[in-house]
């Protein structure tokens, strides 16, 4: 019995002195519209539910042929910073202007964007976390060489 009770005392003292992390989410109404070389990034709201400071944020859009998947996420079209958040701190209405590095081939593509933390792990080697993911569906996206979509 004193063994077990001190099992679990020793679990209780280890799991609260274990980091605790951002819980960061965009919610509401997220958009996107793009123009010959530029994308607007439209997020209702960024928000820290956790406890602790979050580490830096960063912003990534991708257009992939399939659904997009962490291991084959397709081609960046669109990267920004972001401002790190207090526990409880929200921004809200946020519009990005970035510029768009469209794919190479005229297609339509599944459009996705990530919300990533640097963190670090217990080594000190950083990496990103991603925090949350959001797929907008299908949109063409065509190369902006030429006069679209008439050839002249």
């Amino acid at each position: 019995m004193k063994r077990l009770f001190l099992l679990i005392l020793i679990a209780v003292l280890l799991g609260s002195v274990a980091p605790a992390r951002a819980q960061v989410l965009m919610r509401g109404h997220l958009d996107y519209a793009t123009s010959p070389s530029r994308i607007r990034i439209y997020i209702e709201d960024i928000t820290n539910f956790g406890t602790e400071i979050t580490g830096r944020l960063r912003l990534r859009m991708f257009a992939s042929k399939e659904h997009w998947r962490a291991d084959h996420p397709g081609r960046l079209i669109a990267f920004s910073l972001f401002p790190r958040l207090y526990p409880g701190e929200d921004r809200e209405d946020i519009v990005l202007s970035r510029p768009l590095r469209r794919p190479s081939d005229d297609d339509w593509y599944y459009v996705t964007l990530i919300l990533e933390e640097r963190v670090f792990d217990a080594n000190g080697h950083a990496y990103w976390l991603i925090h949350d993911v959001v797929s907008f569906g299908q949109d063409y996206l065509y190369d902006n060489d030429g006069p679209f979509p008439w050839d002249w």
